[in-house]
């Protein structure tokens, strides 16, 4: 990945199907709502990682198909507890199929390939991009990169749940 579209290093909440968080993460995103604790866990981690904390300067969210609004209001949540401004700096231009149903990563990155735009220029200093789960990482890869090459200076994904 150039140096000029490469994320920072991303932090998950929880493992899927770990004990843990990923109970609260489950009912979540189930009920496409999420309790108080799990806004707190997310913005708990992001003061916590090394080098992120107290830099960040805004959030946002990958657009999500099948959750509709759930995550941008997630990242506003998220965003109030961390004292920054919530941004919608990115669209989905067009549906396409879960990444877990592709076969493999070419597959996967050709299913993110122009199916999200940024659409505002990212203001400056470290963003936060939230997704609701990282199977591939694709999605967080190629989205953190394009809002990277439109003037964010770190991108750091953060999802609530991660296979690994």
């Amino acid at each position: 990945i150039p140096d000029d579209a490469r994320t920072e290093p991303g932090w998950a909440l929880a493992r899927f199907g770990d004990g843990g968080w990923w109970p609260a993460v489950a009912r979540g995103l189930a009920g496409k709502d999420f309790d108080p604790e799990v806004v707190v866990g997310l913005a708990d981690l992001v003061r916590g990682a090394p080098g992120i904390g107290r830099a960040v300067a805004w959030v946002t969210a990958v657009p999500s198909a099948s959750l509709g609004d759930t995550l941008e209001r997630l990242a506003g949540r998220l965003a109030d507890e961390l004292g920054v401004p919530a941004l919608t700096l990115v669209q989905r231009t067009e549906p396409r199929p879960p990444q877990r149903e592709m076969a493999n990563a070419v597959q996967q990155a050709a299913n993110v390939r122009g199916a999200f735009k940024v659409i505002a220029t990212p203001p400056p200093g470290t963003g936060i991009l939230l997704d609701d789960r990282r199977s591939s990482g694709w999605t967080l890869a190629m989205v953190g990169g394009q809002l990277r090459r439109a003037g964010a200076n770190r991108v750091v994904p953060l999802t609530l749940g991660t296979l690994m």
